[in-house]
């Protein structure tokens, strides 16, 4: 955007080594860069650079010297008295921004109407919107004093329609209208003939786009992610030879007929584009050649491929196998792709070795979505460069891979062993809701393949699977969701140590879901496993100790919704349950343990006995547990306990809510202890609670009144005293002194 935003203000210079503005304004930026103007660089994964951060006192510099010309404004204070005030010389500013700083309070905002005097502004842009948009209230009709404007941007105003006359913005290079509820684009925006940036992405309304859209012939960014209802593109967008960037291309039925719809043949002459491309409604292709017109091969700069073909079940069932791969065949794009993605493909294969698809290289993602009749891919061995792989929902596949690699066995696997190895740079798999999916390849688990660099795996809705590739224990996240247990024991045996210096095993998170079973053969394998979530197992009965001593460096465990899961105590022989304290010989468990969640558990009578040993432990969450009726005694023993949370226990519940409750001696030692919506002690301090403090303050109030009542009797018997003192002194003198 920002590169975007300096070639609206003609910033950018072209320079003889570089044909497009895009280019020369990266190259201002790296230099920027270089110079530490920017810093902190974040990239995606083709390379590109998406965002960077500046430091505070160069912020304060760039501000100073751009002066009163450049100003962001406060939208809540933002007023026509403000205005008028003279703080802000509106005939002065150029570049305005209004700021709404994400607050919800700012949902409508009404347009100041002294803005109008803003004439001789270039840039006026509303940013930092709060999720749901804000809602312009006023007269739009005041930009239309701002005929100098070359940059608008008006993303998250929630306009339905456009009461603004484009065509007196004539020098208007930068318009951002996304996020906006408008239905249909205005032809009369057509005549910004200078416009070089469109942006409408995620307006989901937007169903009709300008008849003449292809006299834009200065457009260099078109942008329609996410707008769902439109379902066509008018023809003469082969038109625009500056195009850059055009993120939707749409096929319809009536294009064959109507030449005012564009079809794939305006894609021919775009041999700029760039980023991503995608293209929706490929099922009404008719033959291999007009899926050629569409020319992708010659289109070297882009990155990001999406074909689409109809969602329509019946629609893929009906169409042809052999029709859908010849017309995927002509799709052929440049091997300078990084990132392909197929959806509703309805042929039963993709290209082979010998056609297209081994040729790229230099793919970094590779996603295949809803391909119901897909049966087999082809091999993923030219793939050096691929990060991540992605297959979702495909019911035919039984295989990944029906290749067999030529190797060693694993018994004989050294870290300079390469015969194994495949997709050495892949470092993301999941696969989700492959139903008839067996295994990886027809090899057995001694011949399947390493993927070495794997930190990410999602298996989901995968019953039938049995064999996976192995793995180096190097994850950050590992999660299997509704397989069988063969399939966990399988994977357990799946993972194999680094064995070169520096390299150690390290599994950062390990999330069970829809699991009946827990093998033995799953365990021994995940001593470095530092979290553990157990979700929805509702027919996993037992989590015992046998299991969780091949844990010693979990740190957290989090168990949800297991309806029949019971906590086995561990059996330390002749009745011993492990409450000797001075038994030190006892077997520990989870010795590195930090945090423990039990949400949903209605099996769960007692905490089992070995957590007393998990003297590490800092919180002990535990939610909707019916059966629990008490705290063991030995939680006293848990002196790192910081914190401690029961929610929805009505038994358990009664137990610890207050310093008066049975368990209280217990838990007191913990600091931070909350009890459903109360929290009952904080940071050590105990909180008391309303109906206490009412009984404090009532006794304080009686205690006050008794001292008061006995300092009033006091008070009397004093001067009654004194009274008889004086009557007393009185009648002596009288009586007796002459």
């Amino acid at each position: 955007m920002l590169v975007q935003v300096w070639m609206a203000q003609g910033f950018i210079i072209k320079s003889g080594q570089f044909s497009l503005l895009e280019d020369v304004g990266i190259e201002y930026f790296k230099n920027l860069l270089w110079r530490s103007f920017f810093q902190e660089v974040t990239k995606d994964r083709y390379g590109n650079m998406k965002y960077c951060k500046m430091h505070d006192l160069m912020h304060d510099l760039a501000v100073t010297v751009a002066g009163m010309d450049t100003i962001c404004l406060n939208a809540i204070n933002l007023t026509d008295s403000l205005l008028s005030s003279g703080v802000v010389n509106l005939e002065r500013i150029r570049h305005l921004s209004i700021d709404f700083e994400n607050k919800w309070e700012t949902r409508v905002w009404k347009i100041p109407t002294l803005l109008a005097k803003a004439t001789r502004l270039r840039t006026f842009m509303i940013i930092n919107v709060a999720v749901g948009g804000v809602k312009l209230e006023g007269r739009c009709e005041i930009f239309l004093n701002m005929t100098r404007l070359r940059v608008f941007g008006l993303g998250d105003a929630k306009m339905e329609v456009f009461s603004i006359t484009f065509n007196k913005l004539k020098h208007l290079r930068y318009l951002d209208l996304s996020k906006n509820g408008v239905e249909i684009l205005p032809n009369e925006i057509t005549r910004m003939v200078n416009l070089q940036t469109l942006n409408l992405c995620l307006c989901e309304h937007l169903r009709l786009l300008p008849a003449d859209l292809g006299k834009l012939y200065n457009l260099v960014f078109f942008y329609l992610d996410d707008c769902s209802s439109l379902t066509y593109l008018p023809a003469g967008i082969c038109n625009l030879s500056f195009l850059r960037e055009l993120s939707l291309f749409i096929l319809t039925e009536a294009a064959a007929k109507n030449s005012r719809l564009a079809g794939l043949g305006e894609l021919k002459s775009l041999t700029n584009l760039s980023g991503k491309l995608t293209i929706k409604g490929l099922e009404l292709v008719k033959d291999k050649s007009e899926a050629a017109a569409a020319n992708l091969k010659e289109k070297s700069q882009l990155q990001h491929l999406e074909l689409w073909w109809s969602d329509d079940s019946n629609n893929m069932v009906a169409r042809g196998c052999d029709h859908e791969r010849s017309v995927l065949e002509a799709l052929q794009p440049h091997p300078n792709l990084k990132e392909l993605q197929l959806c509703y493909y309805g042929g039963t294969s993709v290209p082979t070795a010998s056609c297209w698809f081994s040729s790229l290289r230099n793919l970094v993602r590779i996603e295949l979505y809803c391909c119901g009749k897909l049966q087999s891919l082809p091999s993923l061995d030219p793939f050096v460069s691929l990060e991540e792989l992605v297959l979702y929902n495909l019911e035919s596949l039984a295989y990944v891979q029906r290749e067999t690699v030529s190797s060693l066995p694993f018994s004989s696997l050294s870290s300079s062993n390469k015969d194994l190895q495949c997709l050495p740079s892949l470092k993301s798999l999941k696969i989700t809701d492959c139903p008839n999916l067996i295994g990886w390849s027809l090899a057995n688990m001694e011949e399947s393949p390493l993927l070495p660099r794997v930190s990410t795996l999602e298996i989901e809705g995968c019953p039938k699977m049995v064999t996976i590739p192995h793995f180096l224990i190097n994850f950050k996240k590992v999660e299997l969701m509704d397989v069988s247990s063969e399939l966990l024991s399988v994977f357990g045996a799946s993972l194999i140590s680094p064995s070169l210096p520096p390299a150690h095993p390290r599994f950062q998170e390990l999330c069970l879901q829809y699991v009946n079973d827990l093998p033995q053969g799953l365990m021994p394998q995940l001593s470095s496993l530092e979290r553990l979530n157990i979700w929805f197992c509702s027919n996993l009965t037992t989590l015992s100790p046998s299991i969780l001593r091949h844990l010693p460096s979990l740190k957290e465990l989090h168990i949800l919704s297991c309806e029949v899961l019971e906590l086995e105590d561990y059996d330390y022989g002749d009745g011993n349950k492990g409450n000797d304290e001075n038994d030190s010989m006892l077997p520990r468990f989870l010795p590195s343990l930090r945090c423990l969640v039990v949400q949903s558990v209605p099996k769960l009578v007692t905490l089992p006995n070995w957590l007393q040993f998990s003297s590490n432990l800092q919180q002990l969450d535990i939610d909707w547990c019916d059966n629990l009726k008490c705290l063991p005694s030995w939680l006293k023993k848990l002196t790192a306990l910081e914190s401690l949370g029961v929610f929805r226990c009505d038994l358990l519940s009664r137990r610890c809510i207050s310093n008066k409750a049975e368990d209280w001696p217990i838990i007191s030692h913990i600091p931070n202890i909350q009890v459903d919506s109360r929290l009952v002690q904080k940071e050590g301090c105990y909180l008391e609670m309303e109906d206490e403090e009412e009984e404090a303050d009532q006794e304080h109030e009686e205690q006050e009144q008794q001292e008061e009542e006995a300092s009033s009797h006091t008070h009397i018997s004093r001067l009654f005293e004194n009274c008889f003192a004086r009557m007393t002194c009185i009648l002596f003198q009288r009586c007796f002194l002459p």
